[in-house]
């Protein structure tokens, strides 16, 4: 059963090791024929990471890990959330840019059919890894279950991660809204996933891994390490999420997660552009100024 398979899942693999394990070759004949643009704090992109390890451990393809930074390096070379224009990402990522012409992670450039075929945005290169691997069961086989999945999606992508966002940069008389309304999202993702699989586990149920785990999963390991971190959130512990909690317990110790995980310190220093309101990237840019009026930067950033 599932706990048994949770034990069995306690090996730990970081995300700088699975890195340098699915490197660029020196020999053009040992690159895999598909190219993975990533960049290892990117929550978008860890959804399609994650799938593309659970293809890899089940032996059904290889990838090459491209590693992408969008941003202008700070000083002494420390993270920054200033995007580097697109021009400038082009010059310094060719390739990426073809596969991104947004200049966006993830991206996927699949040589394997002869040509090359290039996907963008990480539900489509979810999808796509899906359909050229459907025995691995990232999307159901059922018509139904594949469209829990993609409501499930949809909800997360417009109820509950922007309102991570908003929280983490939001001023603090602004910021009490943001967490309602994440926590009202929250909410929600935790009734339809008990809807969907009453009996735990994994969204599907039990240790289905699917594409309904990445709609919210990179997420769920942000939430205590950043919003922890800078705004002092924790999901409360009570029945109204206590299948979120569940479920979270199961997806964090899955082997294909865990290969994706980078070191915690790391990611939340990466995030202190956002916490202080110097970011100036598109995820900045998307919520920061939503509707008429633009909220105030939340000031410096600190941690808990």
């Amino acid at each position: 059963d599932f706990y048994r398979f949770k034990a069995w899942a306690l090996v730990v693999m970081s995300g700088e090791r699975t890195i340098e394990a699915h490197a660029p070759r020196d020999s053009p004949c040992e690159q895999s024929k598909l190219r993975f643009y990533c960049s290892w704090f990117c929550p978008c992109a860890q959804r399609t990471w994650v799938c593309l390890e659970y293809l890899s451990d089940a032996g059904l393809l290889d990838y090459t890990y491209i590693p992408i930074n969008p941003y202008v390096p700070g000083e002494n070379n420390q993270d920054t959330k200033t995007p580097l224009s697109l021009a400038e990402k082009a010059e310094k990522y060719p390739d990426f840019v073809a596969a991104s012409p947004r200049g966006l992670v993830p991206a996927l450039a699949d040589r394997s059919g002869g040509g090359e075929n290039v996907v963008n945005d990480s539900l489509v290169c979810c999808e796509y890894l899906a359909d050229l691997c459907p025995q691995s069961g990232l999307m159901p086989p059922s018509p139904v279950d594949r469209a829990k999945v993609r409501m499930f999606w949809e909800h997360c992508a417009s109820q509950v991660i922007p309102h991570f966002y908003k929280m983490l940069m939001f001023k603090s008389d602004q910021r009490e809204q943001a967490k309602q309304d994440l926590l009202a999202g929250l909410s929600f993702a935790n009734a339809k996933m008990q809807a969907v699989s009453p009996q735990g586990g994994m969204f599907l149920g039990g240790n289905r891994f699917s594409l309904g785990d990445m709609a919210l999963g990179p997420w769920m390991q942000r939430i205590p390490i950043v919003l922890g971190a800078y705004r002092g959130f924790e999901l409360p512990k009570t029945e109204e999420f206590e299948r979120l909690h569940q479920w979270w317990e199961v997806l964090r110790v899955f082997p294909a997660f865990q290969k994706c995980l980078v070191d915690e310190d790391r990611l939340k220093r990466n995030y202190a552009g956002y916490a202080d309101g110097s970011a100036t990237s598109e995820v900045a840019r998307d919520w920061v100024g939503i509707g008429n009026k633009k909220p105030t930067p939340a000031g410096p950033a600190t941690t808990n």
